[in-house]
């Protein structure tokens, strides 16, 4: 990981959407944890730009079936929002839907 610059965060984390909208999770997964490694060489740990790629990693993960995986994600992404938005924000409200897909 040799460019730890958020705009190529953004185009690997992109990339890994591509992959994702294309059925190619065995590769999107790799993008998708590599753009959250850069967001936390970049970001404190409860900053809120760190949400969309471990919101978009949780979510994969459940499709993999990969439910252990997904919920600390989704955990994380609940605490930075807690502290961070206020609880009538929609991203709160989507993170809750998509933690109750661990439960389905």
């Amino acid at each position: 990981m040799g460019n730890k610059s958020r705009g190529y965060a953004a185009v690997v984390a992109n990339l890994a959407g591509l992959f994702v909208t294309t059925g190619m999770y065995h590769k999107a997964k790799p993008l998708y944890i590599e753009a959250m490694e850069i967001d936390e060489a970049l970001y404190e740990p409860g900053h809120p730009n760190r949400v969309s790629v471990l919101h978009n990693l949780g979510s994969l993960c459940v499709e993999m079936g990969e439910f252990d995986e997904a919920q600390p994600l989704f955990g994380e992404c609940e605490r930075i929002l807690t502290e961070s938005c206020p609880k009538d924000d929609p991203a709160v409200a989507v993170l809750a839907h998509s933690s109750a897909t661990l439960y389905l």
